[in-house]
């Protein structure tokens, strides 16, 4: 039983996680109690990509968290080789300092490297931020073309160019995604569509947006607002420039639901609350300027 593919085991979990199947009764006694046993055996650990762009060098390193005494966390370099049980939970893209890299050309990297490791993945969650590195670019989309066939259920993303935008694209569409944060000063012009897409789907909890040039309208803001207003959504903060005046959303606003309370905190800041339901905090800058709205 245990030659079987690990993806399969991997399924038989989440079908588990995903179902709530807590006696595992409509599987084969065999097939659980192995699949218990992979999740037992299992590291979550978490891939750290750092791409060097004056050396073509790329810094790969796996770790995971302890705990010291105290109960902080703190990173700890996997020594060790992986075992067939290991799985790699988080995916970084980042450019930071941390002992043991292990460097590869970028072209191993890509070609030989990633894509095993990246076959390892649980697709939960995907970090890339940081800033843009000059003579990179072709790794950047060489890398979230890699990443095509993946479906990642946490992402926090800024902008590394046309590829990272498609892979983006492709993303917001999955049914997987439940949280989504986004930070650069600009956007691809067609993402308003797919903001709105994702944030319609059942399975949104979570989206932040932080765009300064990205401009917002109200027809844009109903899915957003309208999560809101029925306590759907965990957490919820956009930043861009908005298409309409204050008035213009506290009569949006007014049209969600009732009884509605609004309480002004100065000219330009108003916290919302429909029902007892969770707060909503706009600081608003004006038409066409800086304007927040946090749940």
């Amino acid at each position: 039983m245990d030659l079987l593919p690990h993806r399969f085991f991997d399924s038989v979990l989440w079908y588990l996680d995903t179902q709530e199947v807590v006696n595992a009764k409509y599987l084969r006694r065999s097939v659980a109690n192995v699949a218990t046993h992979h999740l037992k055996q299992r590291r979550d650990l978490q891939l750290r990509i750092c791409p060097h762009f004056n050396k073509n060098l790329c810094g790969i390193v796996l770790w995971y968290v302890e705990q010291d005494e105290d109960g902080d966390d703190y990173a700890v370099s996997l020594n060790d080789a992986l075992s067939k049980y290991d799985r790699i939970a988080r995916v970084d893209l980042i450019h930071s300092q941390m002992e043991k890299y292990e460097y590869f050309s970028f072209e191993d990297a890509l070609t030989k490297v990633l894509p095993n490791l990246l076959s390892l993945s649980t697709d939960d969650f995907f970090w890339a931020f940081g800033a843009r590195k000059p003579n990179c670019g072709s790794f950047y989309d060489d890398f979230f073309k890699l990443l095509g066939s993946h479906n990642f259920k946490r992402m926090h993303v800024q902008n590394y160019g046309d590829e990272c935008a498609e892979f983006l694209r492709v993303q917001m569409q999955s049914p997987r995604l439940e949280g989504l944060t986004l930070k650069d000063d600009s956007w691809p012009d067609d993402f308003n569509s797919y903001y709105r897409r994702f944030m319609e789907s059942p399975k949104c909890s979570s989206f932040v947006l932080n765009s300064m040039k990205t401009r917002l309208d109200l027809d844009l803001l109903f899915p957003f607002l309208r999560r809101w207003a029925t306590g759907s959504v965990k957490t919820a903060k956009i930043l861009g420039a908005f298409d309409f005046e204050l008035g213009e959303l506290v009569s949006f606003i007014e049209k969600l639901g009732s009884p509605l309370e609004s309480k002004e905190e100065d000219a330009s800041r108003r916290t919302f609350r429909i029902a007892g339901g969770p707060k909503l905090n706009v600081s608003f800058g004006g038409r066409g300027r800086s304007t927040k709205l946090n749940v």
